[in-house]
């Protein structure tokens, strides 16, 4: 009988490990419950456990492989999270919706961008917007899928004042890498860790360029789920500076299975609401005359451009060349119009820097950034290029640095190579500008050439 190679056994055990992870992401959705939580043919359906009309709406999204049947229940018992909201008085003044998407174990085909087209068309179907107020509570990949959705249907964004996030991959999970070599599932390759990551890397620079005024909390796991860290802690809190992140002792699948209103999460769930109460109503005031006739009309007017309106947003930048002592610099910028019009005259300028590292040792690095003001007076150039929503490749700017640049300094980290710039340009009858701040630095930088975010100068009105 002929034996079996090394790389065989090798190859059949990736193949095996592969298949645990996708079975334990799907756990994620499962549950051994046999509690009074809907039905299983309520999983894939988005609806109301509660909608008296109220200020604010409660809604839940669950992630890979989950539904809202079974990614919100107690495995033990009949304690469903979303309905026990209804029998408590800190969440008297709020609606409960759940939104469900399809997401089979085996067989799906739809992008995170067609999961938020479906779920748009539910929340407009019924009514969720209609809301003054809606709050998103978010599992794993479901953080990811409000984040595009706001980004898409930004005129939405105005209504949410906070998203809290339960182990939520910022930057990927690491089972999500091992999955994505048994399974072809496009929601895998869009949750892999690591720079490569496109897709990841540009909702971050998008949600970042496009400076919501939206609180984001995190909860993050505190146990592997059968041995296997699933969302680790850096991935799971990345982004939510609002509240200290908090710990919650449970799996990636558990965290977010509740078994009474004493368990961590409902609490970190509750204590966050009860930290941001509705806001007021606005003032009912009589009609003001104005442009159009009316302070009404002339906000209404406002809000359908807003709806309208080009945002032109940077989407990735790095190195092509330029790695080694002597060597000319090469950077390649990606930008977008993620708007829903084209974006007119654009006045691309840009301005590169050397900053010493010691800035960023003693916190002023920011200061230094915001202090430039880059945008500062830029105007559109009249009969300039256009910029059009919906290119699937975006644009690209390649720009080339002598050889002087590279010198000693940068190649070991106490130079910072600092690109700033700035599109001015016309939408809807107005001027719009966006200003993006990147670095790179040896040792901090990703290998590849990928270049970092700076934490400031990145503004768009």
């Amino acid at each position: 009988m002929r034996t079996s190679s090394p790389r065989f056994w090798q190859t059949l055990l990736v193949a095996l490990l592969a298949m645990v992870c996708v079975y334990l992401l799907a756990c994620g959705g499962k549950s051994q419950s046999t509690s009074t939580a809907p039905t299983s043919s309520e999983s894939v359906i988005s609806k109301y456990e509660r909608n008296d009309k109220k200020d604010r709406v409660i809604v839940f999204v669950h992630g890979i492989f989950g539904s809202a049947k079974d990614t919100w229940a107690c495995p033990r018992g009949d304690f469903y999270w979303p309905r026990a909201l209804l029998a408590d008085p800190a969440f008297a003044d709020s609606d409960v919706y759940i939104a469900a998407y399809d997401s089979p174990y085996f067989g799906n085909h739809m992008t995170i961008d067609e999961v938020v087209s479906n779920l748009a068309n539910r929340f407009q179907s019924d009514g969720v917007f209609s809301h003054r107020e809606v709050v998103f509570v978010a599992h794993s990949l479901g953080g990811l899928v409000v984040q595009r959705f706001l980004i898409t249907h930004r005129e939405y964004a105005k209504q949410v004042p906070l998203i809290l996030f339960y182990s939520t991959p910022e930057t990927g999970a690491q089972i999500a890498e091992l999955g994505n070599l048994f399974s072809a599932d496009p929601l895998l390759k869009e949750m892999l860790p690591g720079e490569d990551n496109d897709y990841l890397l540009n909702l971050e620079n998008e949600w970042i360029v496009a400076n919501f005024a939206i609180k984001r909390y995190c909860a993050y796991e505190k146990k592997p789920t059968k041995g296997i860290w699933v969302v680790d802690r850096l991935s799971g809190t990345r982004g939510c500076t609002n509240k200290t992140p908090i710990p919650i002792n449970k799996d990636h699948i558990d965290i977010v299975k509740p078994c009474s209103t004493q368990d961590d999460a409902y609490i970190a769930l509750k204590n966050i609401v009860t930290e941001n109460p509705i806001a007021p109503a606005p003032a009912r005031k009589g009609a003001e005359p104005g442009k159009n006739g009316s302070k009404a009309a002339a906000d209404t007017l406002n809000e359908m451009k807003l709806a309208r309106r080009a945002w032109v947003a940077p989407t990735n930048a790095r190195l092509t060349e330029g790695l080694s002592v002597g060597e000319a610099l090469k950077v390649e910028v990606q930008y977008a119009n993620v708007g829903k019009e084209p974006a007119l005259d654009v006045r691309p300028i840009y301005t590169f820097k050397q900053v010493s590292g010691v800035h960023f040792a003693d916190n002023t690095f920011n200061s230094l950034i915001e202090a430039d003001n880059i945008c500062k007076d830029v105007k559109p150039a009249p009969g300039a290029d256009v910029i059009y929503p919906g290119q699937p490749d975006g644009y690209k700017l390649l720009f080339g640095l002598p050889p002087n640049w590279a010198g000693e300094d940068f190649a070991t980290g106490k130079s910072v190579l600092v690109l700033e710039m700035c599109f001015a340009y016309s939408t809807v009858s107005e001027v719009h500008r966006t200003s993006l701040c990147y670095f790179f630095r040896n040792g901090v930088s990703p290998k590849t050439g990928q270049m970092n975010i700076c934490t400031a100068g990145n503004h768009a009105n």
